[in-house]
């Protein structure tokens, strides 16, 4: 994959999954990724899909308490692009790395933090993980719940990725800002602010009076729904009623109610009349496998998919050719596939990844190329400043 990053140097200050991959993405895009890691290691260390975060960085553990440690990282921001963190303002506050310490030592520095809940209000010292502040406070796992049953369970880190992807996005803008005005920017987002935005359908509806949380069995719109077949459920779509909903009958073996003046545009399939057409439909999907449910719609050029558990895509020939997994081997030995970037530029190849991130594994590339000695190094090293893998 062209890299077009490449050139760019950005300082990750991060310890959680929405700041961590953030700077993953631009990694992969070309960035050298030095990850300042606490002495001890990040917690996602310690889970089994760290690598998928933290892969294509440079770890160098840092006590940045010490004197010492705070003025080695000052040396790596000296020349960065960018620095990346989603430590809690009032502790950057603390430590001085917050925009306003940096600005002037470092004007063209963009200096990129991910919060919980943003910089301001009552809660922006709150903490907050993706569970909380993206899926419960933004209201998604109450919207997407089906009235009648439990709230689902939130998948891990999909508030995070999705949060690190939109910080991503507002680097390379201040970064492309900076090529016209020479100077760097704040740039900042929460998991709370990520997760209004994509929920912004659902408030938007419940502005209009629909209640949430909604039930299948009365969707709102009845061509836009799940529905359960012999051996498993499928999830159907479409947006034409002229195009599709004649079809719709077909595929499902209701031919007879073609013409039926019950339903003569969207507006008939939509609202309180969407709930006798969803009994309808239920009654008619009930009788097919997915296998045959899949195959009529797709007949007719009509969006449909089985429900597939994730591991499924894994072994897709449709992942597989568009090459939407890359394989690594695990400290452990283990060898696993794990999602590449959704994002790709210029030509079909793969980005290039490292295995693993060793913990401390660039220490002493890194001391070295900021000018301290071998001595030097040692000496960090011994008094517990850094931490080197070798």
């Amino acid at each position: 994959m062209i890299e077009t990053l490449t050139g760019i140097k950005v300082v990750s200050f991060t310890r959680a999954a929405a700041g961590i991959s953030c700077a993953k993405l631009l990694a992969e895009y070309g960035a050298e990724v030095i990850f300042v890691e606490p002495v001890k290691g990040v917690a996602l260390r310690h889970l089994k899909y760290f690598e998928f975060y933290i892969n294509n960085q440079k770890s160098v553990p840092v006590n940045l308490r010490d004197p010492k440690g705070m003025e080695f990282l000052h040396r790596l921001l000296a020349d960065a692009d960018v620095f990346i963190s989603n430590y809690r303002l009032k502790a950057l506050k603390n430590m001085k790395l917050d925009y306003e310490s940096l600005c002037e030592k470092y004007p063209r520095l963009v200096h990129a933090t991910v919060t919980g809940y943003g910089p301001n209000g009552p809660m922006k010292d709150a903490p907050g993980f993706d569970i909380t502040a993206f899926w419960a406070r933004a209201g998604i796992i109450n919207d997407v719940m089906d009235r009648d049953s439990d709230p689902l369970i939130a998948p891990a880190g999909m508030g995070d990725v999705d949060t690190g992807k939109s910080l991503a996005l507002g680097i390379v803008s201040a970064l492309f800002a900076r090529e016209k005005t020479g100077k760097g920017m704040k740039v900042y987002s929460s998991l709370y602010a990520q997760g209004l935005y994509l929920n912004h359908a659902q408030i938007i509806d419940q502005q209009y009076g629909m209640k949430y949380p909604k039930t299948r069995k009365d969707p709102g719109r009845a061509m836009k729904n799940s529905f359960k077949c012999k051996d498993g459920w499928v999830q159907a779509m479409t947006l034409d009623f002229d195009k599709d909903f004649n079809h719709f009958l077909e595929a499902i073996g209701r031919k007879d109610l073609i013409g039926d003046p019950r339903w003569t545009c969207m507006a008939d399939t939509e609202g309180e009349k969407a709930i006798e057409l969803t009994a309808i439909f239920d009654e008619a999907f009930a009788k097919l496998t997915v296998e045959e449910a899949v195959r009529n719609f797709e007949a007719y050029d009509m969006a449909i998919s089985a429900y597939y558990p994730g591991l499924f895509s894994v072994t897709d020939e449709q992942a597989e050719a568009n090459g939407y997994y890359q394989d690594i081997t695990r400290e452990d030995g283990k060898k696993i596939r794990i999602p590449a970037s959704p994002v790709k530029f210029g030509d079909d190849a793969p980005c290039a990844r490292t295995d693993v991130t060793v913990f401390g594994g660039a220490t002493r590339e890194i001391m070295k190329r900021y000018g301290y000695s071998g001595e030097e190094i040692q000496s960090y090293i011994d008094d517990g400043i850094v931490i080197s893998a070798d």
